[in-house]
């Protein structure tokens, strides 16, 4: 009986291309060293994650934004006590002073989309294409 990660990495084994020179060289060739050094590979493996991660903050961050101008829309009647250096000055409408926190949140998915560009910048990139072309990492091919 197998454990749940030895049939994952049989799997990832027997989707794997043979080595290069693998019928000129024979068995040898399945030992030489590839250039992916175990470095390379963890850091792929941690910019894999950060994408998918900040995929999905890009996601909750856009349906915060949508829910502020729902909730903008539906009180825009709502009056807001004003503050001025710790005083209390004009009142002010909820949906103005709510929206108001749209405009940073809006710069914010920006600046983590600029990320989410550079993260996607893989070493190994041909590596994870092969996985993702045969389904093992749960991302359809593209």
């Amino acid at each position: 009986m197998r454990t749940a990660s030895e049939h994952h990495l049989k799997t990832v084994t027997l989707c794997l291309p043979s080595p290069p020179g693998a019928q000129l060289i024979g068995k040898t060739a399945g030992k030489l060293h590839m250039g992916h050094s175990q470095n390379d590979q963890v850091v792929t493996d941690l910019r894999l994650w950060m994408l998918q991660t900040c995929s999905m903050l890009l996601g909750l961050l856009w349906e915060l934004i949508r829910t502020i101008v729902d909730r903008a829309q539906e009180e825009h009647d709502v009056l807001f006590p004003g503050y001025s250096h710790l005083q209390r000055a004009k009142p002010l409408h909820w949906s103005h002073w709510i929206l108001s926190h749209t405009m940073a949140l809006t710069q914010d998915s920006e600046r983590l989309l600029e990320v989410w560009k550079w993260i996607g910048v893989l070493l190994l990139w041909r590596w994870v294409r092969l996985q993702c072309s045969e389904g093992l990492m749960g991302v359809a091919a593209t």
